[in-house]
């Protein structure tokens, strides 16, 4: 998963490679590349972090969403569905296998969200326009359900 963020100045080149007779075998020069790259991934503590998020809530594949609304009325409340996977660590929220930068009250409100698996009328009219966007989003995909009155 990291890899694909890899910029294009680090994928693998090799101009010296000669002809060969065995065009099917793994030149060493690629597996040296390749171990070099994933060193220097694995490095970077916020990516590694961040895919680390992405993989643990990632939906299995048999795993699919159904949205029951369109997210427009969250102001009763909202719970996910027993299906999303939610976690977050210092600078990310992490859904369904997608990362969201988070920091503040919008951070502290969706950690709460991962860690009650729900949030309170009282609870969104302190969220941000953009934090109840989100949200809105989350319902429409099927990750989340508004609480009926």
């Amino acid at each position: 998963r990291m890899a694909e963020n890899m910029e294009d100045e680090t994928l693998y080149r090799d101009p010296q490679q000669t002809a060969t007779d065995t065009p099917a075998q793994l030149p060493d020069g690629l597996l040296a590349f390749a171990q070099n790259a994933v060193q220097r991934l694995l490095a970077d503590r916020d990516s590694l972090q961040a895919a680390l998020g992405e993989v643990m809530t990632e939906p299995k594949p048999t795993v699919w969403f159904a949205a029951t609304g369109d997210g427009s009325d969250l102001r009763q409340g909202v719970v996910l569905d027993a299906r999303s996977r939610m976690l977050y660590d210092a600078r990310h929220i992490y859904i369904n296998g997608e990362s969201f930068r988070a920091a503040g009250a919008d951070a502290r409100l969706m950690q709460r969200l991962a860690n009650q698996r729900q949030l309170s009328a009282k609870d969104l009219a302190r969220a941000s326009e953009g934090a109840l966007e989100l949200l809105a989003e989350w319902c429409s995909a099927g990750w989340l359900h508004t609480i009926a009155a």
